[in-house]
């Protein structure tokens, strides 16, 4: 069964701007809004978006979003897919709490816990790093295979029949 996914905001593609300024300028903003401006409630912790490092002056969670690939930030190539879909990880964000949205927790050594939400078909997942005392969004993707997708719901299953304990 296909989930019911029209709660998700429409995407924003780079074909309905002029100039790629211009619908970098139109993400930068949705960006701003979205976590700058009026970062989301999450259950009673402050919520934060990497500033650093700074690349073109923009905050480093921003280009998590808009880029994909391996090291540093500035090396990171532009995914379309991921420019398009800007405004999905606040509305899925906004959806902890309910059964829309899939929840687990992981454990990787070196980088820490992270939380990740996902579309219940795993075909999108925001990962947010947890901190004792804040949380900050990491970055949000969509899982472009379906192998990929299968993974995640088995680590999804995995987290909750382990009565919610990510493995160390």
């Amino acid at each position: 069964m296909t989930p019911n996914l029209d709660w998700l905001p429409e995407r924003v593609l780079r074909s309905d701007y002029g100039s790629w300024p211009e619908y970098e300028a139109v993400l930068l903003e949705q960006f701003t809004q979205d976590y700058i401006d009026g970062p989301p409630a999450f259950l009673g912790q402050a919520f934060y978006v990497r500033e650093g490092p700074l690349v073109e002056n923009r905050h480093a969670t921003f280009w998590h979003l808009i880029t994909e690939g391996e090291g540093p930030e500035e090396l990171r190539t532009f995914s379309l897919d991921r420019c398009a879909c800007i405004r999905w990880a606040r509305a899925i964000l906004g959806k902890l709490g309910t059964d829309e949205v899939c929840v687990w927790r992981t454990h990787r050594p070196g980088i820490g816990e992270r939380m990740l939400v996902a579309l219940p078909d795993f075909s999108y997942v925001v990962v947010l790093a947890l901190r004792p005392d804040y949380v900050h969004l990491v970055t949000a993707y969509a899982v472009q295979y379906a192998r990929q997708r299968e993974l995640k719901r088995k680590e999804c299953e995995a987290y909750c029949a382990n009565k919610g304990k990510a493995p160390k």
